[in-house]
């Protein structure tokens, strides 16, 4: 959970490149977080890069 609120909070800074490489590890440890990102309003700038 860590991980995806790190991610979260990168994306919500602009820091996009950080918050993918953080959102990756996280749905790489549990593919759940893949879910949780296409909803997630704090994503919206990652999410037409997330595959469902």
């Amino acid at each position: 959970m860590i991980l995806y609120n790190l991610a979260c909070y990168a994306a919500q800074l602009g820091h996009l490149d950080s918050a993918r490489a953080r959102l990756a590890e996280a749905i790489r440890l549990d593919s759940a977080y893949r879910a949780l990102a296409l909803a997630d309003p704090d994503l919206v700038k990652l999410r037409g890069e997330l595959s469902v």
